[in-house]
């Protein structure tokens, strides 16, 4: 099955989930278990991993770290604009929030994200949706949490106010 996440991409947030896992006391080789990503891999940024890849750590964190509460949320508040590259600058270059989301979602397989944003105005407000189809059953509740707090992070980077939440539901 070919989901369209399924694409190379920065072992940037390999590296931001391997600090996230060494601060909880779980060692790089159990968080890089299977992977066939280094030490040295996530130390050069032009490094490119595949999603299976970065599945696979993230399920050898969930496992291993079960007993953290929020651990995706955890993970997400590492994701900031500047771990995006030339994505987070273009980004940043946006004059409003709207045509930063729009930026983002245009190029968005530059993300790391595996969850499938889907935005819609609707009367005052806007609702953005995370879709986790096509997530491992195991992984998405961490994937939905971490690719929700990093957008949240982008915003909070990139502008000086919060954007007012209404409403936050999950299944």
């Amino acid at each position: 099955i070919m989901f369209e996440w399924d694409f190379v991409r920065s072992v940037t947030s390999m590296r931001l989930m391997a600090e996230l896992a060494a601060d909880h006391g779980m060692a790089l080789s159990a968080s890089l278990m299977g992977t066939g990503v280094t030490q040295k891999d996530l130390d050069d940024p032009s490094v490119i991993v595949t999603a299976q890849q970065e599945l696979r750590m993230i399920r050898n964190l969930v496992e291993q770290l079960h007993d953290v509460p929020a651990l995706g949320m955890l993970a997400g508040s590492r994701y900031h604009f500047t771990a995006f590259g030339s994505l987070g600058f273009a980004i940043v270059s946006s004059p409003t929030a709207r045509s930063a989301l729009d930026v983002a979602l245009g190029f968005f397989h530059l993300t790391f994200a595996f969850t499938h944003f889907k935005f819609m105005d609707a009367q005052e407000e806007s609702i953005l949706t995370l879709d986790d189809t096509g997530i491992p059953k195991d992984l998405q509740r961490f994937i939905v949490e971490r690719d929700l707090r990093a957008l949240i992070t982008v915003q909070r980077d990139l502008f000086s106010f919060n954007a007012p939440l209404k409403r936050l539901s999950f299944r």
